[in-house]
C-alpha cells in the first residue's frame, strides 16, 4: 500500500506572549549514537580566485541556504574591498546567523561608523556590553539603534534586564510599558518582571507578577508554567508546583520540560533558580523576541535573534532546538543536525534533539544511521513512547516493516500512559507495516483500531477503504469510506486516487476517470496513481491516452512489481495499437 503513515507531527507549545515553541516528537555527535558529518566549507572555496568570484560563489552559496560557505566567501571579498559596506553588511549578517559572534562583533563595530542606527549592529554591540556587564554602555548602543518594531520589542526588554543588572526595579518596570503596543505585550511584560523581581530576590513581588502573567494566559505558557513551578519548588513548595504541572499536562501531556519539572518536584529536588543572571534574563528576553517572529517572512531575524541569545548563553537547548528545527525548515539538513545535537541527551529536550537528528538524517538518505541513532535513544530510554514510534517510522521508511511492526508493538504496550489520542497514528502505522508483510487481516484490525479512537481521520478512512479496494472486497463498504476521506480531504491526491479506483473496481469507468484525472493533478509524482489513470483511459477506449499514462508512470520510480505490470499492458496494447 502506497500511503504512507505520517512522522509524528512537529507541534507548537506557544508560550503565550512569548510565542516560542519546541517540538511535539523529535539525533547526532557521539551522544547519541552514529556520528554526524560536517560540511566542509573548504571544499567549496578552492576553485574562486577573483575578488568577482568570490562574491558571485557568496551570492550562489546564499541561494543554495548554505550560510556557513557563503560568509566565508564574502570574507575573501573584503579583504579585496575592504570598504565595501553593502559586503560588510552582507558578511556581518552571514556571520551572525551562522553563530560566529565574535566575527560579527567585529563587523558591527565597523559598521555602524558609516551606518550609525544599523539595528542588528547595535544590537551585537549592546549583546557584547551585556556580556561584560556594561549595562549603561548597553543602554547607550540601543538608544542608537533605529526603532523598528520588533527591534522596539527586543530593545524594551533588553534595557529592563541592564536595569536589573543596576538593581534599579522601578527603571525596568519603566521599560517594559512600552510592550503594551504589542499583541500580549502585557503578558511578557508580567513574565519578565517575575524573572527580575525572582532573580533579584524579592519573592513576594516575583510571586504576585508570576500570578499576573498566569491570569494573563500563561496557564498554557511552557515557559511561564517551568519559570513559575521552579520559583514554587525553591520556595519549598513542591505540591503547589506538581499542582500546576499537573494542570498544564491535562492539555500537553507529552511536554518533556514539563514532566521532568514535575518529576523532580516529587521527588523534592530543589532546582537552580530558572535565570541563574543577567546574562540568562538577557538570553531568556531573545528567546521570547524570537517567538514573536515565527513566520516565514522573519525567519532570519528569529535566527539572528537565538544567535545573540546564545552569545550570552551558550548552554541554552531550546534555542539550539529551534534554530535545528528553522534549518529544518529550510531544508538545511546537515547544519539542523549540529544545532539538534548541542542538545546534551541528559537535558529534557534531548529525546526530542536525538529524533529530529533522526528525521534529518533521514532526509539526507542515512537511514540506517537514522535507525542506529534512534535505536541508540531505545536502549538509553525503553520506557520512552516517542522514541519507540519515530524507531518504528524508521524502519517502515526503510522498508523494515517487520522490524517496525515490532517496535510499533512495543510502543502500543507503552501507549497506556500516553492516553487514547496519541495511539491511533500507531494502530494506522503498524496497520500500514501489517499490509506491506501481507497480514492483511491484522492490518485490517488496526485500521478499525485506529477509526475507533479517531472516527474521522481520512487517513485512516483512506487506507482502510484502499485496503478493501486493491483486494475488490466489500467494494461498496470501501466506496462509503473513501467517499467520506475525500470529503474531510478533497485535495489529497492519493484518497482521490483511492475513490477513483473503487469506482474503477465498480465498473463506473467514466466516473472513475474523472477522479483519477484530478489524482493526477493533485499528486502528479506518483507512478501509482499514473498507472490507474492509464488503466482508466483503457478501460473507455482511450488507448492513446492510456499508453501515455502508462509511459509516464515508468518514468517516476515505480517498484519492480509495477514495472512489470505495465510493461506487460504495455505489451498487450501494442497488439491493439501497432507501432506505439
Amino acid at each position: 500500500m502506497r500511503h504512507q503513515a505520517p512522522r509524528l507531527s512537529l507541534s507548537r507549545w506557544i508560550i503565550a506572549g512569548v510565542g516560542v515553541f519546541a517540538l511535539y516528537a523529535c539525533a547526532t555527535d557521539t551522544q547519541y549514537g552514529a556520528p554526524t558529518s560536517r560540511m566542509n566549507d573548504a571544499s567549496k572555496l578552492d576553485v574562486v580566485e577573483t575578488h568577482y568570484g568570490n562574491y558571485l560563489a557568496a551570492r550562489q552559496a546564499m541561494i543554495e541556504n548554505d550560510q556557513s560557505a557563503a560568509a566565508a566567501f564574502y570574507k575573501r571579498t573584503l579583504k579585496e574591498d575592504p570598504d565595501n559596506q553593502i559586503i560588510r553588511e552582507r558578511a556581518f549578517l552571514l556571520e551572525l546567523s551562522s553563530g560566529n559572534f565574535e566575527r560579527a562583533l567585529a563587523h558591527a563595530e565597523i559598521l555602524v561608523a558609516s551606518r550609525p542606527t544599523n539595528r542588528l549592529a547595535r544590537m551585537v554591540l549592546a549583546t557584547n556590553e551585556i556580556r561584560q556587564k556594561g549595562y549603561v554602555r548597553a543602554r547607550a548602543q540601543m538608544d542608537q539603534s533605529a526603532m523598528g518594531l520588533y527591534n522596539a520589542l527586543a530593545v524594551d526588554l533588553l534595557r529592563a534586564w541592564t536595569y536589573a543588572g543596576e538593581k534599579d526595579i522601578e527603571a525596568a518596570e519603566r521599560a517594559l510599558t512600552g510592550l503594551r503596543a504589542f499583541g500580549s505585550g502585557e503578558l511578557l511584560a508580567a513574565y519578565h518582571l517575575a524573572l527580575i523581581y525572582d532573580n533579584g530576590g524579592d519573592a513576594a513581588a516575583a510571586e504576585q507578577k508570576y500570578l499576573d502573567a498566569l491570569e494573563m494566559g500563561g496557564r498554557t505558557s511552557t515557559r511561564i508554567v517551568e519559570a513559575f513551578g521552579n520559583y514554587l519548588e525553591r520556595q519549598k513548595r513542591g505540591s503547589e508546583a506538581v499542582a500546576l504541572y499537573d494542570e498544564y499536562l491535562e492539555l500537553q501531556p507529552n511536554n518533556p520540560e514539563i514532566r521532568a519539572s514535575r518529576e523532580r518536584a516529587l521527588k523534592g529536588r530543589v532546582p537552580q533558580a530558572f535565570i541563574s543572571s543577567i546574562e540568562v534574563g538577557a538570553a531568556e528576553a531573545y528567546l521570547s523576541v524570537a517567538g514573536f517572529l515565527d513566520t516565514d517572512r522573519t525567519a532570519d531575524l528569529s535566527i539572528a535573534y537565538l544567535h545573540l541569545a546564545l552569545a550570552l548563553e551558550e548552554d541554552f537547548p531550546i534555542a539550539n532546538l529551534i534554530l535545528g528545527e528553522l534549518q529544518k525548515q529550510r531544508q538545511n539538513y546537515s547544519s539542523a543536525i549540529e544545532y539538534y545535537a548541542k542538545v546534551p541527551l541528559s537535558d529534557p529536550l534531548g529525546p526530542q534533539a536525538a529524533i529530529q537528528i533522526a528525521a534529518s538524517l533521514q532526509q539526507l538518505d542515512r537511514g540506517d544511521e537514522a535507525i542506529w541513532t534512534l535505536n541508540n535513544l531505545v536502549k538509553r530510554r525503553p520506557e520512552d513512547f516517542l522514541a519507540r514510534v519515530s524507531l518504528a517510522d524508521s524502519y517502515r521508511t526503510q522498508g523494515k516493516f517487520d522490524l517496525a511492526v515490532d517496535s510499533y508493538t512495543k510502543a502500543l504496550e507503552l501507549q497506556k500512559a500516553e492516553g487514547d489520542e496519541a495511539a491511533w497514528f500507531v494502530f494506522y502505522s503498524r496497520g500500514m507495516s501489517y499490509y506491506q508483510i501481507g497480514e492483511v487481516t491484522k492490518a485490517e484490525s488496526d485500521f478499525l483500531q485506529a477509526l475507533d479512537i479517531t472516527p474521522e481521520q481520512p487517513l485512516v478512512l483512506n487506507s482502510l477503504g484502499y485496503s478493501w479496494v486493491e483486494r475488490n472486497y466489500r467494494v461498496p463498504d470501501a466506496l462509503a469510506l473513501l467517499e467520506k476521506a475525500a470529503e474531510l480531504s478533497p485535495n489529497n491526491g492519493y484518497i482521490i486516487d483511492s475513490l477513483g479506483w473503487a469506482h474503477y473496481q465498480l465498473g463506473n469507468y467514466e466516473l472513475a476517470t474523472k477522479y483519477l484525472e484530478l489524482a493526477v493533478e493533485l499528486a502528479p509524482e506518483d507512478a501509482e496513481l499514473h498507472d490507474h489513470l492509464g488503466d482508466a483511459y483503457w478501460k473507455a477506449g482511450r488507448y492513446l491516452e492510456a499508453g501515455f499514462e502508462w509511459h509516464h508512470a515508468l518514468k517516476l520510480d515505480p517498484s519492480p512489481e509495477r514495472v512489470a505490470a505495465i510493461e506487460e499492458k504495455l505489451e498487450r496494447r501494442s497488439k491493439v495499437i501497432p507501432n506505439s
